[in-house]
């Protein structure tokens, strides 16, 4: 049966994470026969500026995020975006998925919190999350908002995408949460999708920053490696090139790179999917760290006591990350099955 499914995430922010979880859940979801539709969060231009988005103080960097937001305000006609900015007639849809992505982070300040996030006030029969993150918010925090308490009982199905906010979960409504992959592992068609960028040669770097130690480690591996170091989606003077890609583009830097450096979740993420050599640093991030215990790859972690080249020249056992995505992938479509009722 095709039902009507409703997607309640961040599909507007300017985060190559952000844009392309939901393109994968909404390819997913549309492979299984369904039709999909984000709800309209669509931010302007104008408030890209509000939430600092798009504000630098050099020149450079202000015309650099000027034209990424060009870049992924043409991505997001891909998605199947409701085309009235606030839809409250959630009664149209035979399910509404709330997530993935960030949406439960509380202390997220890069984008307006609202109430339907937890699931208020949307009159649906089966609400359904699928793999929401809360970043580093805490059981504590999440308690004491009001609308998070609200909307927790009466969610139908529960996953999370990582152990803080299955925690949380359970703690606040004895439910158990299923533990599933982010949407960018259940898709299998980011090769067909890829948009084309001759460059190569180059270390990738992904990260909303870095100090002034790990800068000097990476242009010292940079320089031992005789390779440029490439910055995408952020302006960095110490890097050779800043690129303000759109998303598919992101994706063909990401499978080019000779080595990926990140502190980001989907920078690890798409590391993994394209099978690179790849180091982070964690800056203490619950997501980032919980994915790489999952898999395995606590080693990835760039510690300050070791050269960089001796972490990310280490060969990964990609045979063996395959065999483990491949049992949280079918578990994973199971549980979203099975909230959407297939037999």
């Amino acid at each position: 049966m095709v039902m009507k499914i409703g997607i309640i995430t961040l599909p507007t922010a300017l985060n190559y994470g952000a844009f392309l979880q939901a393109y994968a859940l909404q390819m997913f979801l549309t492979g299984l026969g369904h039709e999909t539709e984000f709800f309209n969060s669509r931010i302007s231009f104008i408030d890209q500026v509000k939430y600092g988005r798009l504000v630098r103080k050099n020149p450079q960097g202000m015309i650099f995020n000027i034209k990424k937001y060009n870049n992924f305000r043409h991505s997001w006609d891909g998605l199947h975006i409701s085309d009235k900015r606030s839809n409250t007639n959630f009664e149209y849809y035979d399910a509404v998925i709330l997530g993935s992505d960030e949406i439960w982070n509380l202390t997220n300040k890069s984008f307006k919190h609202l109430p339907m996030f937890f699931g208020n006030g949307l009159n649906t029969k089966n609400l359904i999350t699928y793999a929401p993150s809360c970043g580093n918010t805490t059981l504590q925090q999440i308690k004491n908002d009001p609308d998070a308490q609200k909307g927790l009982s009466i969610i139908k199905h529960f996953s999370a995408r990582d152990e803080n906010v299955a925690g949380i979960i359970e703690a606040l409504t004895g439910k158990k949460a299923t533990i599933v992959l982010d949407p960018t592992l259940l898709w299998d068609g980011f090769n067909q999708v890829e948009e084309y960028i001759d460059i190569k040669q180059y270390i990738l770097i992904y990260t909303y920053g870095f100090d002034a130690v790990q800068v000097k480690r990476i242009k010292e591996f940079a320089k031992t490696k005789k390779l440029k170091i490439i910055s995408v989606g952020f302006y960095y003077e110490w890097c050779d090139m800043n690129l303000p890609v759109t998303p598919l583009t992101f994706l063909t830097l990401v499978k080019n790179a000779d080595y990926v450096i990140t502190h980001s979740y989907h920078g690890v993420i798409f590391s993994i999917v394209y099978k690179k050599q790849f180091g982070v640093f964690t800056h203490m991030k619950m997501k980032v760290e919980s994915i790489l215990r999952q898999l395995d790859l606590n080693d990835r972690i760039l510690d300050e006591n070791k050269d960089i080249e001796d972490i990310i020249s280490k060969e990964i056992d990609y045979p063996k990350i395959e065999s483990l995505l491949d049992e949280k992938r079918r578990q994973s479509i199971e549980y979203l099955k099975n909230a959407l009722g297939h037999s």
